[in-house]
Order: C-alpha cells, then sequence, then structure tokens
C-alpha cells in the first residue's frame, strides 16, 4: 500500500508549523497511526486561548481519513487514548471524500506507489480527482501525485499544507503539472531537503513542502538538513536561497550560480537534448526471462538452432562496461553461460526442437505467467526494433552509453536508443565517446532520481531531456574524439571515470565554449551531486 511512518520528529515540526491556533481544523489524509493528528493535538495545546480568533464560534477538530480499516481502527484507539480535542478517523478511500475547504492546515505522508503499482481503480480515482483540482497527469504519475492535488482541496484559502513527499517532485517530468499547479494556487513555498534518507529501507528520497496561503508566487524557497533530527520542534526554519524555476524544480538542488552556470552551457549553441539525436525506448518484456533467455549451452542441449533464437544483449547491464558491445563480446558472453539468446521460432515452421521446448515450457506453467497469458501465441514475445545504441537506466557512477554493433535486440533491463536519420553513422561512431563529459554527466544527476542504495535511475523521456554535444560540435570534434578513443576506453576500462572525462571535456569544452571557472563549477557540482547520492545509498544500507 506504498505506507511509510513517519518519524516523530517530522511530525512535530510539520504541525509546528502549520498549527497557529489552538481551535485549528486539521486534516490528516491517509493518516495511519495519526501520528500527523497526534502532533497536531499536542500543538494546539501548547498554544494558549489568545490564539483563538473568535472562541464563540471556533472549536478544533482532528480528522484523518485511512482506506484500511484495521489501520483505521488502531488510528481512532489511539486519539481516544491520547488527545483530548474533539477528532475522527473515516474508514475510506481519501479520493473518495469530497472536498470542502473548511481545514486550517493539511497535514502528511502520502502512500508512496510507483505507477505500475498504482492501477486499477485506485488508479481511476485518483486521476480523476487530481483532474478536478485541475491538474491533468499522465499514466507515469505514482500515487502521491493525485494525492497531493486532492490534498490541497480541503484548505481554506489561507491554510497551510505540509507534507512528506518524493523528492521526483523536483524533477520528473510527470510531476510537471503538479509543480505549475503549486505556483498558481499558494503564495509562498518551502522545499526541505535531507542530507540523508529519511525513511529506513525505503527506495524514495524525500523532501518536506510547505505551502501556505492562496493567489500564486513565482519562486520557492529551499533549505538543506542533515536529518529529521535537525529540524526545529518550534515550526520555525531559516530559509536559505531563492530559486526561480516553474516548469522544473531542480535548481533547488544546487546554488543558483551554479545553475545559472549549467542552464548557460545546457541551452547554449554547443548543447541539445539527447532527444534530438534520438528516441529512448523500452526493451522486450519476454515474461520469464528463465525461460525465454538462453546460454549457448542451454540452446545446445535442448537442440536449438539459430533459426530458433535471435540474440540479445544478456538479461541487466553488468556486462555494458565498454563504449562498444560487439559480436566479439557477445558471443563470449553466450559462451560463459551469459543468456544472450532469446527463444524466438518461426510461427509458421516450427522445428521439432522448437516444438519440445514450447512444451516443456507447458509443462513449467510459463504460459500461465500474466505477460505469456495475454498474449496469443503465449510463447512469441513481442519484440522491439535493434537499437544503435544501449542505454542503461539504472547506474551506480552514470548512466551508459553503448554503440550496438552486434545487432544485439535488448530486454527492458535496458534502454535501446534509435538514432534519427542523417545522425546513424555519426551517433554510433561517436556518441557514447562525446557522452563522457561533465556537462551530460551533470544533467544526468539533474534529470535522474536517486534510487534504493545510491543508485540513479532514468526514465525514457528524462534521459531524452540530458543536455549532450550537440550534432555541429560532434561533428567538429569527431576526429579529436576517435583520436582519443583508445585513451579514453582505456580509462573506461580501468574504472577511472575522471580521467576518460577529463580528456573528452579537454576536446568538447575549450576555452571558446566553457571558461575553466565555469567548467570547475559544473564539475564540482557533478561530483557533489553524485556524492549525496551515494552517501543515501550508504545511510539506507
Amino acid at each position: 500500500m506504498g505506507a511509510y511512518y513517519t518519524p516523530e520528529a517530522v511530525c512535530r515540526f510539520l504541525a509546528a508549523w502549520g498549527v497557529d491556533r489552538s481551535d485549528a481544523k486539521v486534516l490528516e489524509p491517509s493518516c495511519g497511526d495519526a501520528s500527523f493528528l497526534v502532533a497536531a493535538a499536542e500543538r494546539m495545546d501548547s498554544l494558549s486561548p489568545e490564539n483563538l480568533f473568535d472562541q464563540n464560534e471556533s472549536r478544533a477538530e482532528l480528522i484523518g481519513v485511512e482506506i484500511d480499516k484495521e489501520t483505521a481502527d488502531s488510528a481512532a484507539n489511539r486519539l481516544n487514548r491520547t488527545v483530548t480535542t474533539e477528532h475522527s478517523i473515516l474508514t475510506g478511500d481519501f479520493f473518495d471524500q469530497h472536498p470542502s475547504q473548511i481545514f486550517d492546515a493539511v497535514l502528511g505522508n502520502p502512500p508512496f506507489v510507483r505507477y505500475h503499482g498504482f492501477a486499477g481503480s485506485a488508479r481511476t480515482n485518483g486521476l480523476r480527482a487530481a483532474l478536478a483540482g485541475g491538474v491533468n497527469l499522465n499514466g507515469l504519475a505514482s500515487s502521491w501525485a493525485p494525492f497531493l492535488v486532492h490534498a490541497c482541496g480541503f484548505l481554506k484559502p489561507q491554510g497551510k499544507l505540509g507534507m512528506v513527499l518524493p523528492a521526483e517532485l523536483l524533477t520528473v517530468h510527470y510531476a510537471s503539472p503538479i509543480r505549475t499547479f503549486l505556483l498558481k494556487r499558494f503564495a509562498k513555498l518551502k522545499i526541505i531537503l535531507f542530507e540523508r534518507l529519511l525513511f529506513e529501507g525505503a527506495q524514495e528520497d524525500v523532501i518536506l513542502l510547505l505551502a501556505e496561503g492562496t493567489g500564486g508566487c513565482d519562486h520557492i524557497n529551499v533549505v538543506q538538513v542533515s536529518d529529521a533530527n535537525d529540524l526545529p520542534p518550534d515550526g520555525h526554519i531559516r530559509v536559505d536561497a531563492k530559486h526561480l524555476e516553474s516548469d522544473k524544480w531542480t535548481a533547488t538542488l544546487v546554488n543558483p550560480n551554479t545553475w545559472e552556470t549549467f542552464r548557460n552551457v545546457a541551452e547554449g549553441n554547443a548543447s541539445e537534448p539527447l532527444g534530438d539525436w534520438g528516441e529512448v525506448y523500452l526493451g522486450a518484456v519476454t515474461g520469464c526471462n528463465k525461460f525465454f533467455c538462453l546460454s549457448t549451452a542451454e540452446a545446445d542441449a535442448a537442440g536449438l538452432s539459430e533459426e530458433d533464437l535471435i540474440p540479445i544483449s544478456p538479461p541487466g547491464s553488468r556486462h555494458l562496461r565498454e563504449l562498444v558491445f560487439g559480436e566479439p563480446c557477445w558471443r563470449g558472453l553466450c559462451d560463459d553461460g551469459k543468456r544472450g539468446w532469446l527463444f524466438y521460432p518461426d510461427g509458421e515452421l516450427l522445428s521439432r526442437a522448437a516444438r519440445a521446448y514450447i512444451k516443456s515450457g507447458e509443462q513449467q506453467k510459463v504460459q500461465d505467467g500474466y505477460k505469456c497469458r495475454h498474449r496469443n501465441p503465449w510463447w512469441r514475445v513481442p519484440t522491439v526494433d535493434v537499437p544503435d545504441l544501449f542505454l542503461t537506466y539504472m547506474a551506480h557512477d552514470r548512466p551508459r552509453l553503448v554503440t550496438n554493433t552486434a545487432r544485439a535486440h535488448h530486454l527492458n533491463s535496458l534502454y535501446g536508443i534509435r538514432l534519427h536519420h542523417g545522425r546513424k553513422q555519426l551517433g554510433r561512431e561517436v556518441l557514447p565517446l562525446a557522452s563522457l563529459n561533465t556537462v551530460t554527466l551533470l544533467g544526468a544527476e539533474f534529470h535522474g532520481r536517486a534510487y534504493g542504495g545510491g543508485m540513479l535511475k532514468l526514465e525514457p523521456r528524462e534521459s531524452e531531456c540530458i543536455p549532450f554535444p550537440n550534432l555541429r560540435r560532434v561533428q567538429d570534434c569527431r576526429d579529436d574524439l576517435l583520436a582519443k578513443r583508445p585513451q579514453v576506453a582505456n580509462a573506461v576500462g580501468r574504472g577511472d571515470l575522471a580521467k576518460a572525462v577529463a580528456v573528452v571535456d579537454s576536446i568538447l569544452w575549450n576555452e571558446d565554449y566553457l571558461s575553466a571557472s565555469a567548467h570547475g563549477i559544473l564539475k564540482d557540482a557533478r561530483q557533489m551531486m553524485f556524492d549525496r547520492r551515494i552517501e543515501r545509498g550508504r545511510s539506507r544500507d
């Protein structure tokens, strides 16, 4: 259900910030154990009667909504034991609650369920509620996004919203309508970043969103703390920076000078997004890699010939360490036991071995798997175009761009890139090499997100927004880049990314395009963001 219970220090901080009168009406959607309501009651008890605006008409009230009945009953019992303020826990789907602008504060931690798990009626109800709130979300939206929009509909015009949210609010494309909505809806916005992961065992990097008032604003205020224990219990926190980005809030992750330097280069006359080079797309989904993906030895044991198989990059991406994935490398992996063949027989003329292999799969009930039972025939994997380049979307040090000279198909453990017409030869030849530059690596940190264990994860559309050297710059530098290819490849093979990047930077970003001081700023920013991501991975472990 995407439930992660919030640390008490966060609950107390948001309650102290959001509740400023002893007769406040407070809503906690998806309340879980009602931690925010308990903190709000404690906060109201600490406020003197002088905070009452109208003691004759106002009365404090705590309302929680929880979809799970057992959890709702437990929350109600907790409130009955611990608070004297009038309170109520409603059991049901928060999206079924009709918005009414009666609450002084809405505090909470919405469920974190990614789009592939946020499905069925839950997704339908959530997207409908968001649309009713004026935000049209796309199919990649996770559960928190419509939840946040719906929660805003319960606030008084001058009310306060305090939410624990995934840091992807700041950067991902599907959250762009959310960011626009927040800037139009609220008079003040604050973001609190954490140096260390807030939730033990969770893969999400989270932030705190503090929004108040109404009428719109043109900036957001940002502050960073080390962890929840650094949050002041009185709710007062000093804001360190203002950033004026309305579409993406990536700028919150670095200081304004760094962001301005990056933008000047990324939007300058020598850069363009990866999407201008080609389309990034997902690989094939087999439904059962153990059955459909085979090593050479496994294919031989089943009597399958190359007529029953097509070559694939083996599942995963660990083998893609070099700049080129060629046929010798692919055959070596297959012979070494890696699953570099995909079972893909001719549907019209099945060989005897293919028929026997299909029968063995049916004996294993492979056809009953979700993907297999929804296709006909179940053993025919829907393939996608052979990509010009491979792109890893989960990476430790960097997204790896690799030329696919083996002409192998790919599975959904990788992205493929189909280069645009007129760019294929140059892109295959040089683009993986040119990608090893400071601007592109920093752009990947901005457009990606820190995931479990400190990994960097990118969605296809996010990948297409990463700044790359543009066509003319790569054409101009082609010969120099190819001359340095052995040196760069050697550094990459040794794991010396810094050396490889230094060589490529010296070619692409000379003083005509990037001053030494600006280059230093971007290099330090990329290292800072990398270190921050890895530190989060360590804190999670």
